[in-house]
């Protein structure tokens, strides 16, 4: 009987914290109207099917990535970042998209390497947002 009773317990719990995770994605970002999230749903869709067609394309990725943060999906975002750096190395704009959606993970000292890398591969805009957020993190990944 106390097995049982366990057992119940713990499928409870796992389906909570189920719940609480499918709901904390699809609730992130509160802000958006049904017919904005269908908007972003919808250019998601466009640019998956043209990045089957050209692999190839970081810039691709960055734009779904984009969407994916615009909706709030920080984790797809940055596995779309990822993918464009593995692709592009120097894409500048790719690291610091990263580093804006690492940021919403709180991986501050991660999120600042990523600012600070796009500046150095010639992101100019990125040095503001550098110097302005990873104040801690300075002295460790160096001044620009």
């Amino acid at each position: 009987m106390m097995k049982t009773l366990i057992f119940i317990y713990l499928v409870l719990i796992f389906q909570s914290i189920s719940f609480a995770q499918q709901s904390y994605k699809d609730n992130f970002n509160k802000e958006l109207t049904q017919t904005e999230r269908a908007n972003y749903k919808q250019q998601i869709y466009e640019c998956s099917q043209k990045i089957n067609a050209n692999k190839k394309s970081p810039e691709l990725l960055v734009n779904r990535g984009v969407v994916y943060s615009k909706l709030g999906y920080h984790s797809d975002a940055i596995s779309d970042y990822n993918n464009a750096i593995k692709i592009d190395s120097t894409f500048a704009l790719a690291y610091f998209n990263r580093g804006i959606s690492r940021s919403r993970f709180k991986y501050t000292k991660m999120s600042c390497a990523d600012i600070k890398k796009a500046y150095e591969l010639g992101l100019k805009s990125s040095k503001t947002t550098y110097l302005n957020n990873c104040k801690m993190y300075i002295s460790q990944l160096g001044r620009l």
